[in-house]
C-alpha cells in the first residue's frame, strides 16, 4: 500500500494557507485525477489533524492503528508546505546523500522518483534534510520508508538557491510563516504547482505497481509502536504547558 499524507491544522495566529492548506489541495487534486484511474496497488490518502503540536495526529494513528494496517504500508509520502513565496523545490534526502542521515531502507528509492518527477518538468530541485519537522518523522520513528517535498518555511534562501529558482538570498522562503499574512495572497502558485506534479508523478508510478520498490523494506519494520505512548503522552504535557 501507498499512504501520501499531509496535515490539516494550523496555529491559532495564522491563516494557514501555505501552511499547510497548500498540501491540503495538491493531495486533493491528486486524489480527484487519480479517481479516473484504476490503480494496481492501494492507494490511500491521510489529512492528518494536530500536527502543529508535535506531530499528535499522526502519532496517535501510528499507536492506535492494528499491526498488520501498518505492515501493508510500503511507503509514506509527505506534502508539507508546496507553495512558499520565496521557496524552492525541496525533496527530503531520503538516501543521505547529501546531508548524511538516511531515510529508513527504501527511502532513498522514493526520493529517486520524486526527483525524476521534476526533471520531467524540466525545472531544478534540491535535496533538503531530514529535519522530523512535519509528520513523515513519524513513519521513521516506525522504521517505515517515506519521502516527501517541501518548498522551505522560515529558513534563509541562499544564493545558489537563487541561481536555480529565483527569489531573494537572504530573505526567510515564506516570510509568513505562522503569521496572520500567510494567505492566499502569498502563495507561490507555480512552486504549488510544480510540486504537485511532481508528486502526482510518484503517486501514478507507486500506484502503477510497487513490484520495483525494494521488497526489502518491509523486513526492516518491526519497531514496536508501543514505545510512541509516553512520547505521545509527553508530546500534550508540554502541549499544554506552553501555550
Amino acid at each position: 500500500m501507498l499512504l501520501v499524507g499531509t496535515h490539516t491544522d494550523s496555529v491559532s495566529s495564522s491563516a494557514g494557507i501555505n501552511d499547510n492548506a497548500s498540501g491540503v489541495a495538491s493531495l486533493l487534486e491528486i486524489a480527484t485525477q487519480l479517481s479516473k484511474f484504476k490503480t494496481n496497488s492501494t492507494v490511500k490518502f491521510a489529512f492528518w489533524t494536530a500536527s502543529e503540536p508535535c506531530l499528535l495526529g499522526s502519532k496517535h494513528w501510528m499507536y492506535t492503528a492494528h499491526r498488520e494496517e501498518l505492515q501493508k504500508i510500503r511507503l509514506y509520502l509527505d506534502a508539507n508546505m508546496l507553495g512558499s513565496p520565496n521557496g524552492a523545490l525541496k525533496v527530503y534526502d531520503g538516501h543521505g546523500s547529501s546531508f548524511g542521515t538516511p531515510g529508513p531502507h527504501g527511502s532513498g528509492e522514493a526520493e529517486t522518483t520524486l526527483t525524476q518527477g521534476f526533471e520531467a518538468q524540466g525545472v531544478n530541485f534540491t535535496r533538503t534534510e531530514i529535519s522530523n519537522r512535519s509528520d513523515y518523522a513519524t513513519f521513521f520513528d516506525a522504521q517505515i520508508p517515506f519521502a516527501g517535498l517541501f518548498s522551505g518555511a522560515n529558513g534563509l534562501k541562499t544564493w545558489k538557491e537563487v541561481g536555480m529558482f529565483g527569489g531573494d538570498a537572504g530573505v526567510p522562503y515564506d516570510a509568513n510563516y505562522h503569521e496572520r499574512d500567510d494567505n492566499i495572497h502569498n502563495i507561490n502558485m507555480t512552486t504549488l504547482l510544480q510540486n504537485t506534479k511532481a508528486l502526482a508523478h510518484a503517486v501514478g508510478v507507486y500506484g502503477r505497481s510497487l513490484d520495483n520498490f525494494p521488497a526489502s523494506a518491509i523486513r526492516h519494520y518491526g519497531t514496536s509502536t508501543e514505545y510512541l505512548y509516553p512520547l505521545l503522552a509527553s508530546a500534550w504535557v508540554a502541549y499544554y504547558l506552553l501555550s
